[in-house]
């Protein structure tokens, strides 16, 4: 079950703490960690499910450790560390290529296996 699955993303100008307005300074936002973690997530599991399900997010515990500029490699890997029925409980850390065992982000994120066009209707109601 523990699979891995990794992605790497580059820094630039739309994902600093200014331009998401979560802050002032020119550091990687913390609402983008989260998106590249969500995305790691639900890349790891969305090629062995079922026909027309899919997963969605309900819960991330993040720590953002570290500050991140712009420009720099980030490298997010996603651990799927429990599977209890439809409920998946992933372990996340995000990596900055110039040190890259000290981790500038940490997570558990929660996903949920569904049935897409149920969800999608009832999102719609």
């Amino acid at each position: 079950m523990n699979q891995t699955f990794s992605l790497v993303r580059q820094v630039n100008e739309s994902h600093l703490a200014v331009a998401a307005r979560s802050g002032e300074l020119r550091v990687l936002a913390t609402p983008v960690v989260v998106a590249w973690m969500e995305e790691a997530a639900w890349q790891s599991v969305a090629g062995q499910l079922a026909e027309g399900e899919t997963t969605v997010g309900c819960r991330m515990a993040i720590d953002h450790l570290r500050p991140t500029p712009c420009g720099a490699m980030v490298r997010v890997e996603a651990t799927l560390a429990e599977r209890d029925g439809r409920r998946l409980t992933f372990d996340i850390a995000a990596y900055d290529s110039r040190n890259g065992n000290e981790p500038v982000a940490t997570a558990q994120h929660v996903r949920y296996v569904v049935a897409a066009d149920r969800f999608m209707a009832r999102a719609e109601a």
